[in-house]
């Protein structure tokens, strides 16, 4: 294999990692004042399944989705504001 398509594959598997991360959102159990997600349990599978450069590029992916309007923060929440 080569290093483009291993690189390929990386990609692929980060940013399935954060489009996971983003349906975690609405997988909750609303608790006063935090509301507690399935969002950490995927953060915690990319980073072990991944690794540490990959998991952290899986989550920078999530966050640009929050960041552009798409509503996948807790509660369905998103934007600049929310962060």
């Amino acid at each position: 294999m080569t290093q483009n398509q291993s690189s390929l594959r990386g990609m692929a598997f980060a940013s399935m990692f954060g489009a996971l991360t983003a349906a975690g959102a609405y997988i909750m159990i609303p608790m006063p004042p935090v509301p507690i997600t399935a969002q950490t349990f995927f953060v915690s599978l990319a980073g072990a399944l991944l690794g540490g450069y990959l998991g952290a590029m899986s989550q920078v992916v999530y966050l640009l989705l929050g960041v552009i309007g798409l509503p996948v923060f807790a509660g369905g929440k998103a934007g600049a504001g929310v962060l």
